[in-house]
């Protein structure tokens, strides 16, 4: 399995969170890990309390109170299901599963934001131009980390590659999990 580099989860985390319109810091910053039925280690990348906001308030009260008044919590994992389920973790459900196609508007470069994807590339490019500019100023020397983020300033938008259109893949979806032991 290829290991992905920071940069690369970083952007990776950017388009998942565009995809499922989850821009307000709701993702774990750190792994679900647990231990499945069978005694498996494994974890979840990308997660967060609660179920999502667009489902119904019927359906989350079911999930969250059970017919004994018992609070329970819930998590929403966002998983590539595409070659079968997320593992179940010990001590938790599946109550809920709710499946994209992958794909969304980019929140920088797409039809539906401010700018168009040609106001977009002039922004990048401005700011760029910008920063050179102050490292000229700066006398800051070439080779120097400065320098270096300006060579691997990016030319296109790193969510959707200046397609306006996110894509993070086939089979991705949220599934809700309840927890069934009760904080008695």
């Amino acid at each position: 399995m290829e290991t992905m580099t920071a940069e690369e989860l970083r952007i990776e985390r950017a388009q998942i969170e565009n995809v499922f319109c989850l821009g307000g810091g709701e993702l774990e910053t750190e792994p679900w890990q647990f231990k499945t039925e069978d005694g498996e280690e494994s974890s979840f990348r990308y997660w967060y309390q609660e179920s999502p906001d667009y489902c119904e308030r019927t359906e989350k009260k079911s999930w969250e109170w059970d017919s004994d008044g018992n609070f329970h919590e819930t998590r929403t994992v966002i998983y590539c299901a595409l070659y079968g389920g997320p593992d179940l973790p010990a001590g938790w459900e599946k109550v809920a599963e709710y499946r994209t196609s992958g794909e969304a508007d980019c929140w920088h470069d797409g039809p539906g934001c401010d700018d168009s994807n040609v106001k977009a590339r002039e922004r990048r490019e401005a700011d760029r131009e910008t920063y050179r500019t102050r490292l000229i100023e700066d006398k800051t020397p070439h080779g120097s980390p400065e320098w270096e983020k300006f060579h691997a300033w990016p030319d296109m938008c790193e969510l959707c590659e200046d397609s306006g259109n996110v894509y993070i893949g086939d089979g991705y979806g949220e599934f809700v999990f309840r927890k069934i032991e009760t904080d008695d």
